[in-house]
């Protein structure tokens, strides 16, 4: 079964992917950890801001090869 790992920045600046809930991992950017989410086969989403009520959705990746 293929899981979903979230992105998202945390409280303290670091970038973490969250699995179920849980904190697996951090990171200091972006790409890195988008990468690894990748690369052990999860589906991957990333926080990112709406444009005009500054509200947060998540977007779903691909990855491009």
């Amino acid at each position: 079964m293929i899981k979903n790992a979230f992105v998202e920045e945390n409280n303290a600046g670091a970038i973490v992917v969250r699995v179920e809930g849980k904190e697996v991992c951090l990171f200091d950017n972006y790409d890195s950890a988008l990468e690894w989410a990748f690369s052990i086969g999860y589906h991957v989403y990333k926080k990112v801001p709406t444009n005009r009520s500054h509200e947060e959705c998540w977007v779903k990746y691909t990855q491009h090869r």
